[in-house]
């Protein structure tokens, strides 16, 4: 969602980013998680992924 606000340059999308940047902008920690049991890989390529996604959407 914070992609396609981005990338998509309406007032809707970037209305729509901004809540959802203050909403979930705390989860950003937990790309690096900080156990040795917790791949960090795995939520890298989702964070990527989902940028990549809506960057082919916009």
């Amino acid at each position: 969602i914070l992609a396609r606000a981005i990338w998509g340059r309406r007032l809707v999308w970037a209305v729509v980013g901004v809540v959802v940047a203050l909403v979930y902008g705390g989860m950003i920690g937990g790309i690096f998680p900080e156990g040795d049991h917790i791949s960090w890989e795995a939520h890298l390529v989702g964070l990527l992924g989902g940028i990549w996604l809506g960057q082919r959407h916009a």
